[in-house]
């Protein structure tokens, strides 16, 4: 038992040496849930594992038996060993929140072992040494590694605040158009109040602000409420349908389950409906041109004044 290969020890070794340096790993029940009526944290009050299970060594090409071994006794008179091992019990407890926590003060390399290789352990799934337990005992447990959270939250800071200058260097122009292509309420907002919403989200979503400026979706959205303003299409709400503004012709239809503008961007990400969008960019352009300079002008006629 417990006859693993060098390699496949050194797996464990590299987890077991981040506790050495000062690290933590938890492995944690599975079906721990949150109760809303008692606000707390629901947890079985004893969850044991097997304390014995086979895997395959992936450099050996074998299956070896692995158990939670915490020591040998004689054996008998008639036995043709000396010593037999002894296996000790493995329970997650309520008391513990469902965790068995291994840090600098707790150093238990058997149990260790046992439970990063064995396969209640759900973190093991798609590993070369897993096969899938059985339906009866299923997973029981899987693994924190504190030391990767950490990491994980070092790059969140790290985006976050990326995304939070991004937000700020953004020009008026680029802010009105991803304002459009997020915000029914765009022309009721101020710059400030883009701004602050977008800063919001980079709290939460750091990555999704930043490819914001350069997200498909918002730049459609964006693209069918300056044609809509424009004259260029409209949607029949009526028909179910998006039409030309100037002939009633058929672009496509308003699906039940979307906003018209999520039906209206999908067409336009289709094979069909790419053309459709080129005409319609190539009419939208000079339009939306003259409109800027006309409003240029209009500026223009009031500082004179």
């Amino acid at each position: 038992m417990n006859e693993y290969s060098d390699k496949l020890n050194k797996v464990a070794e590299d987890y077991w040496n981040q506790i050495k340096d000062g690290g933590q790993i938890t492995f944690e029940i599975t079906g721990i849930r949150f109760d809303k009526e008692l606000n707390r944290h629901v947890v079985p009050r004893r969850v044991g594992v097997p304390n014995t299970d086979r895997i395959r060594d992936p450099y050996t090409k074998t299956d070896i038996d692995i158990g939670y071994i915490t020591g040998s006794k004689p054996t008998g008179p008639d036995s043709q060993k000396e010593t037999q091992i002894v296996l000790g019990d493995i329970v997650f407890f309520r008391d513990d929140m469902g965790r068995i926590t291994f840090r600098k003060q707790y150093r238990n390399w058997e149990l260790f072992r046992y439970l990063f290789f064995s396969n209640y352990n759900k973190s093991n799934v798609g590993k070369e040494w897993h096969y899938p337990p059985n339906l009866i005992h299923g997973y029981r447990y899987y693994m924190i590694d504190r030391r990767k959270n950490a990491s994980d939250k070092i790059n969140f800071v790290t985006k976050r605040n990326q995304a939070q200058d991004l937000v700020q260097e953004l020009t008026d122009n680029q802010l009105e158009g991803i304002a459009k292509g997020l915000y029914h309420d765009y022309q009721m907002l101020s710059k400030e109040e883009i701004v602050n919403r977008l800063i919001l989200k980079a709290e939460s979503n750091p990555d999704y602000i930043l490819r914001v400026n350069d997200d498909v979706d918002i730049k459609l959205k964006a693209f069918i409420k300056d044609a809509e303003k424009a004259g260029v299409i409209r949607k029949n709400e009526r028909h179910k349908k998006w039409e030309y503004a100037d002939t009633g012709d058929f672009i496509c239809t308003i699906k039940p389950g979307m906003t018209p503008e999520d039906n209206l961007k999908n067409y336009f990400l289709s094979d069909s409906g790419k053309e459709v969008y080129d005409t319609l960019k190539a009419t939208l352009s000079p339009k939306k041109q003259s409109k800027e300079e006309d409003s240029k002008q209009e500026k223009a006629a009031t500082t004179k004044k």
